[in-house]
């Protein structure tokens, strides 16, 4: 056993596939989906269609060494209904007694690094979310490719990005899968 209780052989690497995209039907985005998966063989996928409000989830355990819980979410654009989604959060993640892996759409920042453009983002709704995470022990994984995962799309000054999507876990799931 390692020091966080559970066993050191199954730290390994683990790559996520975390995607919010449109368009699940089209040949060129099952195309470039099969590829990705067919490169890099992740063991998470999980795909939302936002605009369909469907969200799908795959895992391919690593390993039969021990077991930890993951928790697809999807948060919707509309801040102002985050307390409730992020109270169902809370009733979820509360039960559950293994490391915890969290990935998808949190539609919300940390910092205010996370936003470029548009209107400064609210400190007490930024202070809600860095809390909530705080509150599950839940730490922000590292991730490879653009330092915002949305963008409104506007060119010059109305263009706004931000860091919405994410991959938090709680230390013991880090311990566990120290190269994710």
């Amino acid at each position: 056993m390692g020091s966080t209780g559970w066993p050191e052989a199954a730290t390994r690497a683990m790559l996520i596939l975390s995607w919010n995209f449109q368009g699940m039907e089209r040949p060129l985005t099952v195309q470039i989906l099969k590829g990705l998966i067919s490169t890099h063989c992740p063991t998470v996928v999980f795909l939302m269609e936002t605009k369909n409000k469907a969200a799908r989830g795959v895992v391919s355990p690593p390993d039969r060494v021990c077991s930890w819980a993951v928790a697809l979410v999807y948060a919707p654009p509309q801040r102002g209904n985050h307390r409730g989604i992020w109270g169902q959060f809370k009733r979820m993640v509360s039960g559950i007694k293994y490391p915890l892996l969290c990935i998808g759409d949190f539609n919300e920042i940390r910092a205010s690094g996370e936003k470029q453009g548009g209107v400064e983002c609210c400190m007490s709704q930024l202070q809600f979310f860095v809390e909530l995470l705080s509150d599950y022990a839940l730490m922000d994984l590292e991730f490879n490719g653009a330092l915002y995962t949305w963008s409104n799309n506007q060119l010059g000054e109305d263009n706004i990005r931000e860091r919405l999507d994410r991959a938090v876990a709680t230390v013991d799931w880090r311990a566990l899968y120290s190269c994710a």
